[in-house]
């Protein structure tokens, strides 16, 4: 298998797409499986120059038309294993990972790499079908078709490595079913989707549809990363935060609880005056309306002290905020970030 070696030093090959197939079947990045038929002999698949040349250029000119029958082709293995005339490659490391992409190879590729589905700033729609560069210079650049069915160059800005690893993740992942499974020819494959377009004509709405889920996927992978480095950028503020305040907010905190437990102890008694005047009426010491009015008081003064535990409340916050310069929701959240300090403490 081939592998990248990014900026930061790390092999990159495309690894996690590696998967256990069924006995007799294959597994899709989506889960499905489909029945493969074993190959009944084993032919001489060597084809010269010109073939290859030609074959490329039916590829890329029903490019768009394989794109629009997706679903068709990925729910039988014999078009999934497609071979596809196209080589990819990089300097130094040859064609490892890129060897013998099948139509189905690139129908997922598509799918599950975005940077694969190009729409220009004139609304122009282009598949990269064609990968070559080198690990050392990083010099690398693609091929894409438009719908016209014109090849395009892309330079070396593109996002390179997106597109890579995922093609040699997928490519890999069907190595040895491509070796033993038996597979249409590409005129086959195009002869039987020709062959039931007679009712279905136009496939722009199809195309459409699998353009808008590639950037389906593109945004979701964005908010993914974002929701990622929210994460890591609030674990790194969470740090600083306790280092800095930590020791401020188990001070307050202690305060705000002295204030806060003489305040409950009479919302208590209070309370247990009241269960007290309720056995008093049953025990009929007492007259209904001695013990409504009674009641009212109790009730009164329990209304007051709840008011009064609002004052630790904020004068905790007040504090904390002076201090830390961002105002607590709640105190269940400073008992978070104290539970929090305290942890990270310990470690």
């Amino acid at each position: 298998m081939g592998y990248y070696i990014n900026s930061k030093g790390e092999k990159i090959d495309g690894s996690e797409y590696k998967t256990e197939h069924p006995e007799g079947k294959i597994l899709l990045l989506d889960g499905s499986e489909l029945t493969c038929y074993e190959k009944q002999d084993v032919a001489d698949d060597k084809i010269d120059e010109e073939e290859k040349k030609r074959l490329r250029k039916l590829f890329t000119d029903n490019a768009f038309y394989l794109l629009a029958h997706r679903k068709r082709i990925l729910s039988d293995s014999r078009m999934f294993l497609c071979p596809i005339a196209v080589k990819s490659g990089m300097m130094y490391s040859g064609y490892s990972g890129f060897e013998h992409p099948t139509l189905g190879i690139y129908l997922e590729w598509w799918r599950d790499c975005p940077n694969a589905m190009i729409t220009d700033k004139d609304g122009t729609r282009s598949l990269v079908y064609c990968l070559a560069g080198s690990p050392l210079s990083g010099a690398n650049w693609s091929k894409r078709v438009d719908e016209s069915g014109e090849i395009h160059n892309i330079g070396p800005s593109y996002p390179f490595i997106s597109q890579w690893q995922p093609f040699i993740g997928v490519n890999n992942r069907y190595t040895d079913a491509k070796q033993r499974y038996q597979a249409y020819s590409l005129e086959e494959v195009l002869e039987i989707l020709h062959s039931g377009d007679n009712d279905n004509p136009s496939f722009s709405h199809a195309i459409t549809v699998e353009f808008m889920q590639s950037s389906i996927i593109r945004l979701n992978r964005k908010v993914e990363q974002l929701d990622c480095l929210n994460n890591e950028l609030n674990d790194r503020y969470e740090d600083l935060f306790y280092k800095m305040y930590g020791e401020d907010m188990c001070r307050i905190y202690s305060k705000y609880k002295d204030a806060e437990q003489p305040i409950k102890s009479e919302i208590e008694r209070e309370k247990e005056s009241r269960r007290a005047l309720r056995a008093k009426l049953r025990q009929g010491v007492i007259t209904k309306k001695e013990y409504d009015l009674q009641l009212r008081e109790i009730n009164n003064r329990l209304h007051d002290l709840e008011l009064q535990l609002k004052d630790p409340e904020f004068d905790c916050f007040e504090e904390l905020s002076a201090i830390t310069g961002t105002a607590p929701i709640s105190i269940s959240q400073v008992r978070h970030y104290i539970t929090k300090y305290k942890n990270n403490s310990n470690e």
